[in-house]
């Protein structure tokens, strides 16, 4: 999509996350004054890994590979055509190969690389962050983990655009239980079909981008067991509370890590 700007910059934007992101980013920079190019490659085949932080597997650098050079096969043409002022994109480590920034810098185009889960899935976009000539983020004590990888980050906290965020009065709800969120791999493959077979009481709503219109939300437990060379353990499954303990340890520590995981069981065990 594209906006008419003369006096504007001309930005190329690429998400990982449906129309959330393109939501709240867009009707801003039009209203700044800026003409916007809007990707359309798909990275939901990347999404489906971006939960792993490094050790992608073949096939998934395959993916990923792919989905790079189709990128940056965008930017070319674009800036070919009329040149391009900036690369504003929200990557995880999975979707992009870090490499890709270098093309961009010897096309002379500067990017910036958002993400907003910088405090507690930092690894999952370190690699992205370090390459990047610029990388945005929304919390404040994230700065210090950005300077570690060698990136040059910028804070700038999220606010709420009233067009889009308001109270819908005429709107009601008789669901018992609402997911609130859009269509990633975690909420398809991960929450929603531990919820639903678990819980048939339970009404699963559309509450995000992505979502089939009409209210329910189809969900199905047959997650597959290995998606491009990766094990993917079942929803709720032992092997998934396993995997999730392990991680939980690598990320915070052995002591911090328990205590984690503690809390967590308790309030299970509470729910």
């Amino acid at each position: 999509m594209r906006s008419s700007a003369p006096s504007g910059t001309r930005t190329i934007l690429s998400n990982s996350t449906a129309g959330l992101w393109s939501a709240n980013f867009y009707p801003a920079l039009r209203e700044l004054g800026h003409e916007l190019i809007e990707s359309e490659v798909d990275l939901l085949p990347t999404s489906r890994f971006m939960g792993a932080t490094d050790g992608f597997t073949n096939e998934e650098l395959e993916v990923r590979a792919r989905t790079t050079e189709q990128i940056l096969a965008e930017i070319r043409a674009a800036h070919e055509r009329a040149g391009v002022d900036l690369f504003l994109s929200y990557f995880y480590n999975a979707h992009f190969d870090p490499a890709g920034f270098d093309e961009l810098r010897r096309l002379g185009v500067p990017s910036v690389n958002f993400y907003c889960n910088s405090i507690h899935q930092f690894a999952q976009v370190a690699a992205i962050a370090a390459k990047a000539d610029f990388a945005w983020h929304a919390e404040r004590d994230a700065r210090s983990s950005y300077l570690a990888v060698g990136a040059k980050p910028i804070w700038t906290q999220m606010g709420a655009d009233p067009k889009v965020y308001h109270p819908v009065p005429e709107m009601t709800r008789a669901a018992r239980a609402c997911f609130v969120g859009s269509v990633t791999p975690i909420a398809t493959d991960g929450w929603l079909p531990w919820c639903a077979p678990a819980r048939p009481s339970i009404y699963m709503v559309q509450a995000g981008f992505g979502f089939r219109s009409g209210g329910a939300c189809c969900v199905s437990s047959s997650a597959a067991k290995h998606l491009l060379g990766r094990a993917q353990p079942s929803p709720g499954s032992r092997a998934s509370y396993v995997a999730a303990f392990r991680e939980t340890l690598q990320r915070d520590g052995l002591f911090c890590g328990l205590v984690r995981v503690g809390r967590q069981l308790h309030y299970r065990a509470r729910h």
